[in-house]
């Protein structure tokens, strides 16, 4: 259930007993590719604001705004997770 939740986009879910929290948090957290792609548009963002381009290509995928703020939280959330917890 929580990889199909998150496969539609959603970020988490909602426990209703403790045991289901280690559950939700391994589904939920980004995986290892998912953590680089997002590091590779961040990186990418940060040029293309240095050169004043709002919308351009990483690894041919058009990445603007919405993207960049999505894999900035991406970033975010895998940096405040020890790595041994990452999936």
């Amino acid at each position: 259930e929580c990889l199909t939740a998150k496969a539609h986009g959603l970020a988490g879910k909602s426990c209703i007993h403790p045991s289901q929290i280690a559950i939700a948090n391994a589904a939920f957290m980004p995986d290892a590719t998912e953590i680089a792609w997002a590091r590779k548009v961040v990186s990418a963002a940060a040029d293309a604001d240095a050169r004043g381009v709002g919308a351009y290509l990483v690894d041919g995928h058009m990445i603007d705004k919405p993207f960049v703020e999505r894999a900035r939280a991406v970033v975010a959330l895998a940096d405040t997770v020890p790595t041994e917890v990452t999936p």
